[in-house]
């Protein structure tokens, strides 16, 4: 215990943490400690090499810098245009949906004066549109809500023990209906 205290104090000389008084006071203790000097001097040595290797760090070679930030803006330019294709193929199918549509209007607006009955047939095909995407959405929510609980070890063993539940019930059900049947043959 008594040299731990030391070798924290030997850390904190070597850090320039220690009041004159204290570095005294250490001195003192390592004229007569012989593991705490061996301690010192490892200290010393593994400080000298860290302050050495301070100085000999490598530098990246010339021109790291330009090279690096140039494939980071070709990487984020390469994201950007990614997304824009997605958002032109997005734009550009709703164009086409938006045409067919107003083709069909004006072609079914041509074959028949009916003109209010093609437009609730087409609300009434945007609303089972919007259902199934909303049905579809919530499946995926369920989708990745099962996922996360079937990773969880307590949802295993809630099946387990539910499972185990299930058995003893089951188990249950066929002693009473054993039971019942050796009763009603009794009474026959």
């Amino acid at each position: 215990m008594r040299e731990d205290k030391y070798t924290a104090r030997l850390s904190a000389w070597l850090d320039h943490e220690l009041s004159p008084n204290e570095v005294v006071e250490l001195k003192q203790h390592l004229q007569g400690c012989d593991n705490c000097q061996q301690m010192y001097h490892s200290m010393q040595r593994v400080d000298g090499l860290f302050r050495q290797a301070a100085f000999e760090m490598v530098a990246p070679t010339v021109g790291f810098s330009e090279r690096f930030e140039s494939r980071l803006s070709q990487h984020h330019n390469e994201r950007r245009q990614a997304w824009l294709a997605i958002l032109a193929l997005l734009l550009g199918a709703v164009l086409i949906f938006t045409f067919i549509i107003s083709g069909s209007v004006g072609f079914m607006g041509s074959l028949s004066s009916d003109l209010p009955t093609l437009q609730q047939g087409q609300i009434q095909l945007i609303h089972l549109v919007n259902t199934a995407l909303s049905w579809l959405n919530l499946l995926g929510l369920l989708v990745k809500a099962s996922f996360i609980v079937m990773s969880q070890p307590l949802f295993w063993g809630l099946v387990i023990v539910s499972l185990m539940v299930t058995g003893l019930w089951g188990r249950l059900m066929q002693l009473l209906y054993q039971q019942q049947s050796f009763n009603s043959q009794m009474l026959a």
